[in-house]
């Protein structure tokens, strides 16, 4: 009868162990994810940080507009307008 004591609580405290490993590998998991979930939310919120600026900044007519010419080569009827294009390594000036 001893000797089946013995062996159940061994037996007992093996799968308590195993258990107790399991835990620890799944803590193990979850701290990586977090740590992984940090991260990308730290990217998100410099991002948001960006979008925010360009919102503030394109929510002003004359910053729009500003931009809009200079994407687009767009002006205004009465205004006139020079392109200048840069000089390219090797070519001959003119």
């Amino acid at each position: 009868m001893r000797f089946f004591l013995c062996l159940f609580f061994v037996a007992v405290l093996f799968i308590s162990a195993s258990e107790v490993l399991t835990l620890f590998t799944q803590r193990d998991d979850l701290q990586r994810e977090i740590i992984k979930l940090q991260t990308q939310a730290s990217i998100l919120d410099s991002e948001n940080g960006r979008l925010t600026e360009d919102i503030d900044y394109f929510g002003h007519d004359a910053n729009l507009m500003k931009e809009f010419k200079s994407k687009f080569n767009y002006r205004a009827p009465e205004e006139k307008l020079i392109i200048l294009v840069p000089v390219q390594e090797g070519s001959p000036v003119q």
